[in-house]
């Protein structure tokens, strides 16, 4: 039986570069599979559509308009009056225009990833037009806004309210299950690469690569001070990503006399993702506060080991699998596990061989598959009732 499904997002990739929300695309591309009919629902962007690329596996896409659209949400500044409005007008506009929506089309099952805003948005609209849903808890609604009073109890209410709640590791259901007394299914955020055309080589280099945001809360700035403070001399760092610190790290790698060693590559596809992880001796994962980032597993598909600061459930899974090192959150400790990977060359080749198995492990096929599960079990019990 084919189930309808609307999936309300704050972000969804607008196109294979996109780095923001893109596990959600092969999360789609798999529900697709399964008798799912798909529409989503987001806040329209000031970017260039590939509506092709955005509309392969779903039945459709609706962008509604709101006063913003410039920056994404982890750009907002509660302290700047326009980012104020902006985020007033996506939530006004979000819940006005859904609740229109709902009025002309008929959904089996609502799907919210992240809590903020997106669950809020649809906790105030599915009820009233008695549609199930369902939230997915991930690393900013937990560890960024769930240390702000109100809006923890925020979403403290619409995680009582949903259907079912799922997140994407093991530390933040213990976190939501303590905190919230909710217990949340898990599903992994994680997307499939392309296999890479190149073979990872030796060398005296020291490569690094890092990919995501550059954000405050990633710590890209953590990374290249920790660099300088290693004394490594001969090293290349490559960033994937773009953001609202790019002008201020460019400004340290200057000033630094480092423009040779460290490249900003900016937003790059998975094809690129897949043949720099490939490459690089370690991806560095330099954040502040973490859930558990896709990079980690996309790190694990090219057998490419990871040095990490000590955040979400990364160092579960560089212990119990051997794949990873992981230091405190500052910049001297991550400084003092760059120059012991890059002197000790042998933990390279023995952490590589491990990620396999971690890999074979995880897939978003079977996060799809489990949301199917979960959904098609409530859905045939809700009836009945």
């Amino acid at each position: 039986m084919i189930k309808k499904l609307l999936i309300y997002t704050h972000c969804f990739p607008s196109d294979e570069n996109d780095l923001i929300g893109n596990f959600l695309y092969d999360f789609v591309k798999h529900l697709s599979y399964s008798d799912y009919k798909i529409t989503i629902f987001t806040p329209k962007m000031e970017v260039n559509y590939d509506l092709s690329y955005q509309k392969k596996f779903i039945y459709d896409i609706f962008h509604y308009e709101w006063n913003g659209g410039k920056k994404r949400l982890a750009e907002f500044k509660l302290s700047k009056f326009s980012d104020i409005r902006s985020l007033f007008s996506l939530f006004r506009n979000g819940k006005i225009l859904l609740d229109k929506h709902l009025k002309t089309e008929k959904y089996d099952f609502i799907f919210a990833p992240w809590v903020v805003p997106s669950g809020y948005i649809v906790s105030r609209i599915a009820k009233k037009h008695n549609i199930p849903f369902g939230v997915w808890a991930l690393g900013s609604d937990i560890n960024v806004y769930g240390n702000k009073l109100f809006i923890s109890k925020l979403i403290k209410k619409v995680l009582k309210q949903a259907d079912i709640v799922f997140t994407n590791n093991f530390q933040m259901k213990r976190v939501i299950k303590d905190k919230y007394a909710v217990d949340p299914a898990i599903l992994f955020t994680n997307r499939k690469l392309p296999n890479p055309v190149s073979n990872y080589t030796v060398t005296s280099t020291f490569k690094i690569l890092f990919i995501g945001r550059l954000e405050q809360v990633k710590g890209p700035d953590i990374l290249l001070e920790a660099l300088l403070l290693s004394g490594i001399k001969d090293f290349t760092l490559y960033f994937i990503g773009d953001g609202s610190m790019k002008e201020e790290l460019e400004l340290f790698v200057n000033s630094n006399n480092l423009t040779t060693k460290v490249k900003f590559l900016g937003q790059k596809g998975q094809d690129v993702i897949s043949e720099e992880l490939k490459k690089a001796d370690y991806l560095v994962i330099s954040s502040r506060s973490e859930g558990m980032p896709v990079v980690f597993w996309e790190a694990m598909q090219m057998n490419t080991p990871v040095l990490s600061t000590n955040c979400g459930d990364i160092e579960h899974y560089c212990k119990e699998y051997n794949v990873g090192r992981t230091s405190d959150i500052s910049a001297k400790s991550l400084a003092d596990l760059l120059s012991f990977a890059s002197n000790f060359k042998p933990l390279r080749e023995t952490l590589s061989s491990n990620t396999k198995i971690l890999a074979s492990l995880i897939d978003i096929s079977s996060s799809a598959n489990k949301f199917d599960e979960l959904v098609t079990n409530f859905l045939d019990s809700h009836h009945k009732s």
